[in-house]
């Protein structure tokens, strides 16, 4: 009988056929790239919600200041 180690950590199922993916453990190069990309995505998000109110803020002020200078 096989614990949990044993099947969380080999490249195929109980019934013998291969894990879908298994293959991205033996490929560092393809791991390193992809955690890049998400660390990418990731920071891309939280500048997003970082600038987007700043930018309205800033507009709204804006838009504020030139009606009262007319």
């Amino acid at each position: 009988m096989l614990t949990i180690n044993e099947t969380m950590d080999s490249t195929s199922d109980l019934t013998g056929r291969p894990i879908k993916g298994a293959w991205i453990k033996d490929n560092k190069l393809f791991r390193i790239s992809l955690l890049l990309w998400t660390l990418f995505g990731a920071s891309c998000v939280m500048a997003d919600g970082l600038l987007t109110p700043a930018v309205s803020v800033i507009s709204a002020v804006a838009g504020i200041i030139i009606l009262y200078t007319c």
